[in-house]
């Protein structure tokens, strides 16, 4: 991946964008970072197409990204061939539930989920992605909501809750 600094990257025309403070992607990355190296990850509302980008600077093997807008699908185009990882990502335009349904079992690693924060449907997520079972045994989900839910799931652990003013972070694993 080539070296760009973050101020280089695009970001859409749109202004129903919300990207990823620097301090808390930083603060989430440190956490998961011994996990990314290698991995096959899945950007589920991808915006700009920062987190991708993140992952792929610490090591990630192939991420997959996904946006509704094709404001923020031409911004995430350009940002992944600024860095020029192309071949190692797609990119589709999906809602989630036919985004998640196109996954074979077992075959994500981290999916990384930032769903507008009028969004409300974070628990509807994440039991989808349960049930289809797209997440490799030990993988991670990574949320950033504002909302303040700690759902209990059944193959699924909330192992870290963080707090940033508001906007909170959970990350579960999948342990069965």
């Amino acid at each position: 991946m080539e070296n760009i600094k973050e101020e280089n990257f695009f970001f859409p025309k749109s202004n129903n964008i919300r990207p990823t403070e620097d301090r808390i992607k930083e603060a989430i990355f440190s956490i998961v970072n011994d996990k990314i190296n290698g991995s096959i990850c899945l950007d589920l509302f991808s915006g700009s197409g920062q987190i991708a980008i993140e992952l792929f600077s610490r090591g990630a093997k192939f991420v997959y990204l996904n946006d509704l807008s094709q404001d923020h699908l031409d911004t995430i185009y350009e940002n992944i061939k600024l860095v020029g990882e192309e071949k190692n990502s797609k990119i589709s335009r999906k809602d989630y539930p036919k985004a998640i349904k196109t996954f074979k079992e077992e075959s994500l690693d981290i999916i990384y989920l930032d769903p507008p924060f009028d969004f409300n449907y974070e628990h509807n997520v994440i039991k989808i992605i349960e049930d289809y079972k797209i997440l490799k045994k030990g993988g991670i989900i990574i949320l950033e909501t504002n909302l303040k839910i700690m759902p209990e799931f059944n193959s699924l652990k909330a192992t870290i809750h963080k707090t940033y003013s508001d906007i909170n972070i959970y990350i579960f694993e999948r342990f069965v």
